[in-house]
């Protein structure tokens, strides 16, 4: 890296190389404030049969959102982790946001969310864990996020 020396001019480009502009402005994104709770609901699931399901449920706290950012998920063999959100308080119907799977030998794996998904105050978020493996074991999920 070279000293930056005062009166050096810096030239910002874009992903193709061209120039910012008054033609090609810079992108600027207002990012919230980080304020909240944050939210690491951990449950442990104790020995599922094989092919056998465990529930991870969450309720948002009334009054708040929670922006969800990621799932972890573990078992000592493999699994699958379906990552859900319920339609409307109660509803009961859930739609699928992301699956996962942990294969034999990986222990542990994450949904990692591009962007958090916004979810609205007494909406249930649902891991659902699925043991894929021959035996009998525990699985485990934590879901992450801001409530605020």
């Amino acid at each position: 890296m070279s000293d930056f020396k005062s009166g050096q001019k810096v030239r910002l480009n874009d992903e193709d190389n061209i120039p910012y502009s008054p033609t090609n402005p810079l992108p600027v994104v207002q990012v919230e404030s980080e304020g909240g709770a944050e939210i690491h609901d951990y449950n442990d699931s104790g020995d599922i049969a094989e092919d056998g399901t465990s529930d991870h449920d969450y309720t948002v706290t009334v009054g708040k959102e929670l922006f969800l950012e990621k799932v972890l998920f573990a078992g000592s063999g493999a699994m699958k982790a379906e990552l859900q959100v319920e339609t409307a308080v109660a509803s009961g119907v859930f739609d699928t946001i992301a699956v996962g799977f942990v294969q034999a030998g990986a222990k542990s794996d994450a949904i990692d969310l591009k962007r958090p998904v916004r979810v609205a105050a007494g909406i249930i978020v649902k891991v659902i864990k699925t043991n894929l493996d021959n035996d009998d074991q525990c699985l485990y999920s934590t879901i992450i996020g801001l409530e605020r």
